[in-house]
């Protein structure tokens, strides 16, 4: 081979490479799916399947709901039971609350 033919194919040889990795490069992007392709997907959806994503929306907003409902629950409870603890240590290391705490549980008077 001449110089000249070395040349030309060292020229030619990345070029070929360099399209190769173009079209690699196109495949990739359009295998993403757009949102027009989503909303698309989601308008030929059967009727059933409709069906059952609605009923699944509905059961899971309604296990979130009783989850909240059962932590607020919790939440009240620690707090009530927080607060006789925090009176039955305070009657238990002093006292000086005796007589108002006897005084307000038996000596209670009623009003006619």
């Amino acid at each position: 081979m001449t110089k000249q033919n070395k040349t030309t194919t060292k020229k030619t040889a990345p070029k070929k490479a360099a399209t190769k990795t173009a079209k690699t490069t196109v495949k990739a992007t359009s295998a993403v799916a757009s949102k027009k392709d989503i909303e698309k997907t989601a308008v030929k959806m059967c009727m059933p399947e409709k069906k059952a994503l609605d009923e699944a929306k509905s059961h899971i907003s309604a296990l979130i709901t009783g989850e909240d409902l059962r932590t607020a629950i919790l939440i009240v409870s620690v707090v009530i039971n927080l607060f006789f603890l925090i009176a039955w240590v305070t009657l238990q290391v002093t006292n000086a609350y005796d007589g108002e705490v006897a005084s307000f549980l038996f000596n209670r008077t009623l009003i006619r």
